[in-house]
């Protein structure tokens, strides 16, 4: 029996070419992930789902930060949202990390920010080192 990847290619494409329903480029059948059934390819390229990724990333991120108060809670700091990180309260509490999580599930990332401060990258690193969560209690 061929094997999925095997079946994948041949399944897909009639010449080993796809057409990308984002970009609309025809381009070999390697630039295209197997889809969630892991017969057939997906439709949309490689490049053009990393792209939508880091865009839901980073919309993701600005709509975080601006629910948690749009800057740092110890400084102030509000220049770049990518500065800014979410820190636990009470990391035996965490549910779960923010990176990789399911973006478009807001109410478990809202349930999850209740135990979170919003603090840039210095003070965060801050907070680690010298173990001072007296600053935000």
């Amino acid at each position: 029996a061929p094997s999925n990847l095997l079946v994948a290619s041949t399944v897909a494409t009639k010449y080993g070419m796809t057409t990308c329903r984002i970009c609309k480029e025809d381009k070999s059948d390697s630039e295209f992930f197997l889809s969630s059934n892991k017969v057939n390819l997906d439709r949309i390229c490689k490049a053009c789902k990393h792209t939508r990724q880091q865009e839901r990333r980073h919309s993701f991120k600005v709509w975080l930060v601006e629910y948690m108060g749009g800057g740092c809670e110890k400084c102030g700091y509000n220049r770049c949202v990518f500065a800014l990180d979410v820190h636990h309260r009470d990391p035996s509490k965490k549910e779960f990390e923010f990176k990789g999580c399911d973006l478009k599930n807001k109410t478990r990332v809202i349930k999850e920010l209740e135990n979170c401060h919003l603090l840039c990258a210095t003070c965060h690193r801050e907070v680690h080192h010298m173990n001072d969560r007296l600053f935000i209690e």
